[in-house]
């Protein structure tokens, strides 16, 4: 783990728990699910972030790997919450295939980064439930355009760009990898809960 990664990790710390203490101060009737989804993953990501910056010196092993235990309940809350925000539109899905494919996806990513059989196979593997992730927000994003609603259609472009940096992450040198991390988590957490509340206001 390098010096700039735990820099990181101290102002993904502290920027996604001050994002979390300004959502607790609005509340959306319409929205309540989502925001109480929105509120937890900042929650989970900036305590993991906290434990993870307490660890960097002692275990950095840890420090490292617990961000999968962020992944597995956070990737689900943030799916839920553009979906909620499509369904509250008119958006007719059941949320259970989109939830189990983004644990499947996580699952698989885990085991090929921490394993040293098959690795290359599971990463590939990994992308057949992102495949269907993708179909769902590509079908949601086309029901906001004919809509009219551009702005809800391009929150999605979080899980289609914002989502790549994480393969592009996984086969950087470790000097880059979870510096990348660090970055990608930001950027579809704190950067992603902030679009998501200016919808939440409108």
């Amino acid at each position: 783990m390098t010096k700039l990664e735990f820099k990181l990790m101290q102002i993904n710390s502290f920027a996604l728990l001050a994002l979390l203490l300004n959502e607790m101060q609005t509340n959306y009737e319409k929205y309540i699910d989502i925001q109480k989804a929105s509120t937890a993953i900042l929650a989970i990501a900036g305590t993991q972030y906290s434990i993870s910056t307490y660890l960097y010196k002692r275990y950095p092993n840890v420090a490292e790997e617990i961000r999968y235990i962020d992944w597995i309940l956070t990737t689900p809350l943030l799916l839920y919450t553009y979906w909620k925000l499509a369904n509250v539109h008119g958006y007719k899905s059941d949320f259970m295939y989109l939830g189990f494919s983004v644990v499947l996806m996580v699952i698989l990513g885990f085991f090929a980064e921490y394993t040293t059989e098959n690795s290359y196979f599971l990463f590939v593997l990994s992308f057949v439930p992102y495949l269907y992730i993708l179909y769902e927000i590509k079908q949601i994003q086309k029901m906001f355009n004919d809509k009219n609603m551009s702005d809800h259609a391009t929150l999605g472009n979080f899980f289609i760009y914002g989502w790549a940096v994480y393969p592009i992450a996984f086969y950087a040198p470790d000097t880059y990898k979870y510096t990348l991390y660090s970055i990608g988590d930001f950027i579809n957490k704190g950067v992603y809960s902030m679009f998501l509340y200016k919808l939440l206001q409108n």
